[in-house]
């Protein structure tokens, strides 16, 4: 980073760029503890992986990462309670196609219940799709508007947002960092990149780190309810595809390619879902979208620092909604400590 010269449009004490769920609940933890917090965002409030997100947050069954993910579920419900939005609860039925894979979520059972996660293998044909020989069905998940939750958290007379900007540079100038976009400059004593696919636009580092993982999101016109999908969401293959029945009728079906083997279409995998599993439901269609969303090797989110004032914190994969209250209450402590000292 370099010294720069030129007008600042805005001064805050830390500035977010990226106006999706991670970003906004930075902004909200920040504002609500007394600080100005800026945000910017190349792209309309939750415009990218936010919007297409099927709202599902429910715990990662893998030992690595249930009980972070189980207590970032709780908290989300909380923060939506607070903001006025009731969640809807649901239970998750996981199922593999592989037999190795399908064995390895059934062994999980006896690990859930020890960390506290409603679990048990089913093979009830009315709840598991077919081609399936069982699944696991697990509790402690929420479906949740996250675009809905995105604007209300941002609501705060100490957030100010700034939409269809895009930063194409950040500098040092002194003891704050210049966030440098055209026509418009933001000066922050802190920067959090928070923008998925956009951060590592900014940094080189992000930018290895991560691989854009594409999705296609399809949603029906509102249906009656429709068993098993009003009551629990069909995650396939670690999230490869996720369906799920809204409270007012619609169903979503996010189809991504969260690995790096990119073989298998996204937009394939969801038409081919819904005529196995949801026959006569593409005529029922309201839209298809096509989406983008970081992905890493684990499926674990990237939090920390590149420098004492820019940090990261980027949610990935199917259980993104579950870790961003995780990761943003992180990156709250992080900066506040230097903040009030």
């Amino acid at each position: 980073m370099t010294d720069s010269i030129g007008s600042v449009d805005h001064d805050a004490a830390v500035l977010i760029i990226g106006a999706g769920i991670v970003g906004a609940l930075i902004a909200s933890h920040l504002a609500e503890r007394g600080l100005d917090v800026a945000v910017i965002d190349a792209q309309e409030i939750g415009g990218s992986a936010t919007r297409r997100s099927i709202g599902l947050a429910t715990p990662d069954p893998r030992r690595a990462h249930r009980q972070q993910t189980a207590r970032g579920v709780e908290q989300l419900t909380t923060i939506a309670r607070r903001h006025r939005i009731e969640p809807r609860v649901m239970r998750v039925l996981h199922v593999a196609g592989r037999p190795d894979d399908a064995e390895a979520l059934r062994r999980m059972v006896a690990d859930l219940h020890a960390d506290g996660i409603e679990a048990q293998w089913i093979v009830d044909p009315s709840l598991v799709p077919r081609a399936y020989s069982g699944g696991l069905h697990v509790g402690n998940s929420v479906l949740i508007d996250p675009l809905l939750l995105v604007t209300r958290l941002l609501e705060h007379d100490k957030i100010a947002v700034k939409q269809n900007v895009e930063v194409y540079r950040l500098e040092r100038r002194r003891s704050h960092i210049l966030a440098l976009a055209l026509g418009y400059t933001v000066r922050a004593g802190a920067v959090v990149l928070a923008g998925g696919v956009y951060a590592g636009l900014l940094s080189p580092y992000l930018a290895d780190s991560i691989h854009v993982a594409r999705g296609t999101v399809w949603r029906s016109h509102p249906q009656p309810p429709i068993p098993p999908y009003d009551t629990t969401a069909i995650l396939v293959e670690g999230g490869h595809v996720s369906v799920a029945q809204t409270a007012e009728g619609r169903l979503r079906l996010g189809a991504w390619g969260w690995s790096e083997d990119q073989s298998n279409e996204p937009a394939l995998r969801a038409r081919s879902y819904l005529e196995q599993h949801l026959p006569g439901m593409l005529s029922q269609t309201e839209s298809w979208v096509s989406a983008t969303a970081v992905s890493t090797r684990d499926g674990a989110p990237l939090v920390g620092t590149l420098s004492s004032q820019v940090h990261y914190a980027l949610s990935a994969g199917a259980f993104g909604l579950a870790w961003a209250p995780i990761i943003a209450e992180q990156i709250a402590d992080s900066i506040l400590p230097r903040r009030h000292t």
